[in-house]
């Protein structure tokens, strides 16, 4: 009888083991979910402070943000063309991590919905930016179809529109 009760409680024991090194595992993935979506975080903010960065220590880019508020308005060279372009493929970079994430699992649909709000404020308020996504969507087709990017599908929708 003796030997009985000790094998019920080593199987107890064995049993509490194996739930209790599951919890730690799942505490231990949760928790390096958490870091990797931090880090995720933490390097698109650091590319938005890279752009606000150059915008308030460099002259000549804050002169090219004021262009792309209101191209209409502004002679735009052949050259601030091209860096309206490179800044485009920047954005478009930042974005793409977004959805990347959110495609992984790292990022809630919340978050990413952000990204998509924002980045249809920076179509609005940049609209030297409007043309550049554009082209970059037809070298990435695809791209329209994701969340992130659902501004920019929005504006080839409104520009077709426009042109029947």
């Amino acid at each position: 009888m003796k030997d009985v009760n000790w094998r019920e409680i080593v199987e107890i024991v064995g049993i509490v083991s194996i739930v209790g090194s599951l919890l730690l595992v799942a505490t231990e993935v949760r928790q390096s979910n958490n870091i990797a979506n931090a880090e995720i975080e933490m390097n698109i903010a650091n590319e938005y402070n890279t752009i606000n960065f150059e915008r308030a220590t460099n002259a000549e880019f804050a002169k090219l943000y004021a262009k792309m508020g209101d191209p209409a308005s502004h002679l735009i060279t052949a050259t601030e063309y091209q860096q309206i372009r490179g800044l485009a493929w920047h954005y478009l970079n930042i974005y793409w991590l977004a959805q990347t994430a959110n495609n992984n699992g790292l990022m809630s649909g919340e978050q990413l919905l952000t990204y998509a709000e924002d980045l249809d404020l920076l179509l609005k308020r940049q609209p030297a930016l409007q043309d550049h996504f554009i082209a970059l969507s037809e070298m990435y087709p695809g791209m329209t179809n994701m969340q992130v990017f659902a501004p920019v599908a929005k504006l080839i929708e409104v520009r077709t529109d426009e042109n029947q």
